[in-house]
């Protein structure tokens, strides 16, 4: 029985982690580069992806820093083709941006959360995943690697097994 790290072996991949710039997604951005991955810190100030991929690379690890609101079409567009440009594949995306339009009781947050948080950032996430799917479909034959949706909490019942389904690239 192997160790946890020989189990969990990242040499090569490429590991696209949105919200990065600090608290969980920090985490997870830092967990996967110490395991091998070739990271992109992505957020929305350049100045604190910038920070965080520094520090990464100051402790031996591959990092680059990717400006990106989740919420913007565009930015999204130029996270997925500006990963391309510089490592050539994609093999995981840890969707972690989130927002909190609201500060106060949990018990009158229901409401206000409806609107912004699925509008911005659900469909958001999801569209990061269409993109590296077209660009994955442009180059057919071609691995790109597996991608798998994590965060199945935000989304109705009906539509975990299609994004599921339509989003692993073989």
């Amino acid at each position: 029985m192997g160790s946890l790290k020989s189990k969990f072996d990242l040499s090569g991949k490429v590991a696209i982690i949105t919200g990065s710039s600090k608290g969980i997604g920090k985490s997870i951005a830092r967990g996967l580069a110490e395991n091998g991955a070739k990271v992109v810190v992505s957020s929305r100030k350049q100045e604190s992806v910038d920070a965080v991929a520094e520090a990464f690379r100051g402790d031996g690890l591959e990092a680059i820093a990717i400006q990106c609101h989740i919420g913007d079409t565009r930015e999204r567009k130029d996270l997925v083709s500006k990963t391309l440009e510089h490592f050539g594949r994609i093999d995981i995306l840890v969707n972690n941006a989130a927002i909190n339009p609201y500060y106060g009781p949990l018990e009158s947050s229901q409401y206000l959360l409806r609107g912004r948080a699925a509008t911005g950032v659900w469909f958001g996430t999801l569209q990061c995943y269409q993109i590296i799917l077209y660009h994955a479909h442009q180059k057919p034959g071609e691995r790109m690697g597996a991608l798998r949706h994590q965060s199945q909490c935000c989304l109705p019942r009906s539509y975990q097994d299609k994004v599921q389904r339509g989003i692993v690239v073989q």
